[in-house]
């Protein structure tokens, strides 16, 4: 018999995790723009904890949590 569904099963729900996790990623760089808290920015973020950020933040963009916030002198004005 083919077995070969559960491999399927397994993919799709490692796609769907992967699509999840991007989304709390993108929300927390939305947040770092605005908010001078990591941990602040976490929470709200769905992470819980900058500690659990932190890893996603590096593999998103080969860097820190300061990647992700406007410098000091740009302006939307």
């Amino acid at each position: 018999p083919n077995i070969g569904g559960a491999e399927e099963s397994v993919s799709s729900v490692a796609r769907v995790m992967s699509i999840c996790l991007a989304s709390y990623v993108l929300a927390a760089a939305g947040l770092l723009e605005t908010t001078d808290s990591i941990d602040t920015v976490a929470h709200r973020a769905g992470f819980g904890s900058a500690n659990a950020l932190r890893p996603h933040i590096r593999a998103s963009i080969d860097g820190n949590a300061r990647g992700f916030r406007k410098p000091p002198w740009f302006s939307s004005a």
